[in-house]
């Protein structure tokens, strides 16, 4: 099993905090995010570790990785990144967005899960989304699961009073959902019109674009369920709500 983090996008919202450094190298309690999620890949014996760059790539710097550039990061977004290691896609790879920190035991979770498609969800979310943003509608998108099987994801809304779970970033693929994910993603570049999910060219698209594009064509995406608490780096204030949560203990790596 290989990961595979994502790691190319600037971060603009962490403000001065990425004038030097992309987002992945932003140092949380002394260590980066980047080292830290290696730390967790290694500790649950996922040894080959890709990490995709473009901004600052220069700047990422860490031992035992496999680095993939994504030279056009600055008119491009997710799934174009992910694609940049498509070369190094094996028979099962948990892909991670490099803003986020989780537990070992979810991790564990996901690495036994057996499941073609595994996407990572919150049904806890709504006590983290207070400490972040003081409100439960900021910065919220729709995710509807149905017998486990997500049916909708990555639509901007504007209140959550039906929202149950959130997204989170850290999902797993086998070696059939790897297939399904570029046939699907072959057929939408043959077909380049916009991502109905959030309205971007398909250069610009985000993982849940791809996975609403997928569920449209009932290709089964497996909701997997956080049992913990996670931690998702993207302002200044989330760092600080970071730093907060890891001191008073409430997080555990």
């Amino acid at each position: 099993m290989k990961a595979i983090i994502l790691a190319a996008g600037k971060g603009s919202r962490l403000g001065k905090l990425t004038t030097e450094l992309p987002k992945g190298m932003i140092k949380l309690n002394g260590e980066s995010l980047l080292s830290r999620q290696i730390t967790l890949f290694k500790s649950v014996n996922i040894e080959e570790i890709i990490i995709v760059r473009g901004y600052k790539k220069d700047k990422i710097v860490l031992d035992d990785v496999t680095y993939v550039d994504n030279h056009n990061f600055e008119n491009t977004n997710m799934i174009e990144s992910l694609f940049c290691a498509r070369s190094l896609f094996s028979d099962e790879i948990i892909i991670s967005y490099s803003d986020i920190l989780f537990s070992q035991n979810d991790l564990i979770n996901l690495k036994n899960n057996n499941n073609n498609i595994c996407i990572s969800v919150d049904p806890n979310w709504k006590t983290y989304w207070i400490k972040r943003y003081g409100n439960l509608n900021t910065d919220i998108e729709n995710l509807e699961i149905n017998k486990n099987a997500i049916t909708r994801i990555g639509n901007k809304i504007s209140n959550s009073d039906n929202i149950e779970y959130r997204y989170i970033g850290l999902n797993k693929f086998n070696s059939k959902g790897l297939r399904s994910l570029c046939e699907t993603y072959d057929y939408k570049k043959n077909k380049p019109t916009k991502w109905l999910a959030s309205g971007n060219d398909f250069y610009n698209g985000y993982m849940t674009d791809i996975f609403q594009e997928m569920i449209d064509h009932k290709i089964k995406l497996s909701a997997h369920y956080f049992n913990n608490p996670w931690l998702e780096i993207d302002s200044e204030k989330d760092l600080r709500v970071a730093e907060e949560i890891l001191k008073n203990g409430s997080f555990k790596l």
